[in-house]
């Protein structure tokens, strides 16, 4: 499975270079919760986002997600895999507080 997924850092590396740089301070501040079993996502992922101002948190699961937002302060925004074991994708949607 994991050779299937083996370009998955290029292709967000050139998704996530298209991400406009934050223009307000408001933006910088910004918190992301990446959340994903795969080391080599979230790594890629935090190298992206953290210069362009986000502070990245990284989970290496959804039950491990789940408890740092319960503890809280809550994230602006959660990416989340969809197919992971355990809390994962749809699964974790109840968890996310509303906005």
């Amino acid at each position: 499975m994991k050779a299937r997924f083996a370009k998955a850092p290029a292709l967000i590396w050139r998704f996530a270079s298209a991400i406009p740089l934050p223009m307000s301070e408001v933006a910088k501040s910004a918190t992301i919760l990446v959340i994903d079993d795969d080391a080599e996502i979230r790594y890629s992922l935090s190298r992206v986002l953290s210069p362009r101002g986000y502070q990245v948190i990284e989970a290496p699961s959804g039950e491990t997600g789940v408890a740092m937002v319960k503890k809280g302060p809550a994230p602006d925004l959660v990416l989340l895999d969809v197919r992971m074991s355990g809390i994962g994708g749809i699964d974790g949607m109840p968890f996310w507080p509303p906005r």
